[in-house]
């Protein structure tokens, strides 16, 4: 069934766009296609680091206010990133930033987009560009009796930082998706 709804979905893709879909890395980025479908014997790996967007909704921030002030509180994790942040590293894979730690890390979830009720991992960013696994899913990240600092675990094999995607690229064949935004199709 699964099968099927690919093909069906692949084949309204030309010809160029299913063979460009072949390759295995892929940057990602925010103003890119959100949904692509593969028919590969590769898996896809995307690449680079976007910010998670949710909290900078004021209906968002409005209704969720007490829960931003414990977090901040309670656990150091700060949502109100700016929207504008530049980030000064690259990963692979692509990691999506959700928060701040007050002092120059990031926490990160691993690309499906994040959400604390996820049983996705969570990583930590440091200052010092190194990667740690923070917590097994959102919701032990919150549930831990101590500071989710103090129980960190080396993660460097699983998210490997760059500083630039120029950098990546020297050890990873990445390629950018070409977007038609008129058209809405890969190019």
């Amino acid at each position: 069934m699964v099968d099927q709804a690919y093909e069906t979905v692949l084949r309204r893709f030309p010809k160029n766009v299913q063979k460009q879909l072949e390759q295995t890395y892929y940057h990602m980025s925010s103003n890119g296609p959100h949904y692509v479908f593969f028919a590969s014997n590769k898996t896809p790996v995307f690449t680079g680091v976007t910010l998670h967007s949710m909290y900078f909704s004021p209906r968002y921030l409005n209704s969720e206010q007490e829960t931003i002030d414990t977090l901040a509180r309670d656990h150091h994790i700060f949502l109100h990133l700016d929207p504008q942040t530049v980030f000064d590293f690259y990963t692979v894979p692509h990691v999506e930033v959700f928060a701040s730690d007050g002092e120059g890390g990031y926490l990160v979830s691993q690309g499906n987009g994040f959400s604390f009720d996820s049983e996705d991992p969570i990583y930590y960013i440091s200052k010092e560009k190194r990667c740690y696994l923070a917590a097994k899913s959102g919701t032990n990240l919150l549930g831990k009796k101590t500071l989710w600092k103090h129980s960190l675990i080396p993660a460097d094999k699983t998210i490997e930082i760059f500083a630039t995607q120029e950098d990546a690229e020297k050890k990873y064949d990445i390629h950018d998706f070409k977007y038609n935004d008129k058209q809405g199709d890969l190019l």
